[in-house]
């Protein structure tokens, strides 16, 4: 539900000016985020390899479609590396790029 209410207030915000990845992962963001420690933790343990360091190399259209859940964790911990995390998803949708450190 989160992510797709997520995708509906980009869409408010942005309307068509960005791409589909762009939304994928805002909405991947905003989603791991909303999790509690816990169900986060879980997550993150059943995939080492992808919750591990920040791999922005997995924050492409490939690997949303052959991996989503890779991709939407890859999304939530390059989200991480910002320090202002409104002003990060700011800069995504105006530049229309994935953003990385």
């Amino acid at each position: 539900m989160v992510h797709e209410m997520t995708h509906a207030k980009v869409h408010a915000i942005a309307g068509h000016k960005v791409d589909w990845i762009i939304y994928e992962y805002i909405a991947a963001v905003i989603q791991v985020g909303s999790l509690d420690a816990t169900s986060r933790a879980s997550l993150f343990r059943a995939f080492p390899n992808f919750s591990a360091q920040n791999n922005s190399g997995m924050l492409n259209e490939i690997i949303y479609a052959i991996a989503p859940l890779a991709f939407v964790i890859s999304a939530y911990v390059n989200s991480q590396s910002f320090p202002d995390q409104c002003k990060h998803i700011r800069k995504v949708i105006s530049t229309n790029a994935i953003a990385t450190q």
